[in-house]
């Protein structure tokens, strides 16, 4: 009955490291591609940088200076005699400012972000699958020291049964 569920423990020690070892092996590309962006984020501080995650916000960010500055000539257009003065042109040309500063900081703010999560990115990797090898191996001598409990009790039991006091 011992020597079952001993085997049964090992058996799902060796199982959790294998699946801890699977999950490694399936999560190479994602940590390889995230931490290759994370190093071309800070080498470039973002500028120029060929990370999809910068690229499509700046694209956003060009859409939504599009709508606006839009939206502006449509309400200039209906707004009787502001159509052609210097106030609408000013409004237009601080509004075209203002998206395109917010614009040109998005890649800088996204790397410093990327940048910033960088140390976590390369300890946590690594400290997760430990996390997962130790406790294969906590199961394993937890398994072990119940075996050997277990053996001690069956044999002070058998030693009582031939030695009995009285």
């Amino acid at each position: 009955m011992g020597g079952g569920s001993g085997k049964g423990g090992v058996s799902q020690s060796k199982s959790l490291e294998e699946n801890n070892r699977a999950l490694f092996r399936e999560s190479t590309p994602l940590r390889r591609e995230t931490l290759d962006q994370t190093l071309e984020a800070m080498r470039t501080g973002g500028v120029r940088a060929q990370i999809p995650l910068i690229q499509r916000s700046v694209e956003a960010s060009r859409a939504g200076q599009s709508t606006a500055l839009r939206g502006l000539e449509g309400q200039i257009s209906q707004a009787p005699g502001l159509g052609g003065t210097p106030f609408a042109a000013r409004l237009q040309a601080m509004t075209r400012l203002a998206g395109e500063q917010q614009t040109a900081g998005i890649p800088t703010q996204i790397a410093g972000q990327m940048a910033n999560q960088a140390p976590n990115l390369a300890l946590q990797f690594p400290s997760i699958s430990n996390q997962g090898l130790a406790a294969s191996g906590n199961l394993s001598s937890q398994l072990k020291g119940q075996q050997l409990g277990f053996l001690s009790n069956t044999m002070n039991t058998a030693a009582s049964m031939r030695n009995p006091k009285g």
